[in-house]
């Protein structure tokens, strides 16, 4: 086990504060937020909290890929 690993492991929990902006790319969907979110999940984040969307967003709560546990997601 690497420090950082070793850091990741004493936290209590993992927040993890992403910029969703969409005005300046019309491409940044809400699929493309989502793949982002799902791969934060994957990697242990307890929640993801988007800002600066500047519109309502969905609240969603992703599962882990092995099924072990969830993570709410604020788009």
């Amino acid at each position: 086990m690497n420090k950082f690993q070793l850091f990741l492991h004493l936290l209590l929990v993992i927040l993890m504060p992403l910029h969703f902006l969409k005005i300046f790319n019309k491409n940044f969907s809400l699929d493309k937020k989502t793949e982002i979110a799902q791969f934060l999940a994957d990697e242990k984040v307890d929640i993801i909290f988007g800002t600066h969307p500047h519109s309502l967003q969905p609240i969603d709560i992703l599962k882990y890929s092995d099924w072990t546990s969830e993570t709410p997601v604020i788009y």
